[in-house]
């Protein structure tokens, strides 16, 4: 490794994982010293200011300064969860909380690059990364369940995406940008499916299984939700074996 690329090494870590282990991997470099990066403390302008940045090289594909809906899934997991780690660590609070992502707070997005209008795709990002862990962290599973019930509209394109990043950030291990394997799709509880499936027939008085293509005899449509469609029949199964109809 390169004494840049060592420093650059250090300097990011410091900023994802907090002051102290920050140093101790600007010491472990080849860099002189801790990288300033370090000093600074959660949810300060200055941490802002690297946040950013570092959000925008994970995902500004299109070089316009802020972080699009359509670019959020670029975003890995670990990045969130170190970002909200930091928060709850030395400021006693959450991403969500504190720049506006979650209903009812005031969107402060745009400290870290985020655009207005991604809010809701980064909410369902953080419930996917953050709040839900499978089936072994039944709290984070209600976080994901109430999530589902809040969308609104299925079969509606930003339903679909919300949805696919729902699904994606809870369930996709190989982080293949779908559920693509078996292992992938028995992780996903029955409570995830029936959320699905009571959403469709508000909406659309048709199970999910139907409207989604998942059933016989329907057009597979179950890609726009994250799905593959290889794995139509698996996951038609597990939906089928908790309980709801295909037609």
């Amino acid at each position: 490794m390169t004494r840049g690329a060592s420093r650059g090494w250090a300097w990011a870590v410091g900023w994802l994982i907090g002051p102290g282990v920050g140093a101790l991997a600007g010491a472990c470099a080849t860099a002189p010293r801790t990288p300033p990066v370090a000093a600074h403390k959660a949810g300060t302008p200055a941490w802002e200011a690297v946040g950013r940045d570092l959000l925008l090289t994970d995902a500004d594909a299109d070089r316009s300064r802020h972080v699009e809906a359509a670019e959020v899934p670029a975003i890995a997991c670990a990045r969130w969860q170190a970002i909200d780690g930091a928060l709850e660590r030395e400021q006693g609070t959450t991403l969500d909380a504190r720049y506006g992502f979650e209903p009812g707070f005031m969107f402060r997005g745009a400290a870290l690059g985020i655009a207005p209008a991604a809010r809701e795709a980064v909410r369902a990002r953080l419930i996917a990364c953050v709040r839900a862990g499978g089936e072994g962290d039944p709290a984070g599973t209600g976080a994901l369940v109430r999530a589902i019930a809040d969308l609104s509209d299925p079969t509606h394109a930003r339903w679909d995406r919300l949805a696919a990043e729902l699904l994606r950030g809870a369930y996709d291990r190989d982080e293949s940008g779908a559920l693509d394997r078996g292992d992938e799709l028995t992780r996903v509880p029955c409570s995830v499916w029936v959320a699905f499936d009571e959403a469709a027939l508000s909406a659309r008085n048709l199970p999910f299984m139907a409207l989604y293509g998942f059933a016989e005899g329907y057009t597979y449509v179950g890609d726009a939700i994250g799905v593959s469609p290889p794995m139509r029949v698996v996951a038609a199964e597990l939906m089928g074996a908790c309980g709801l109809a295909a037609d």
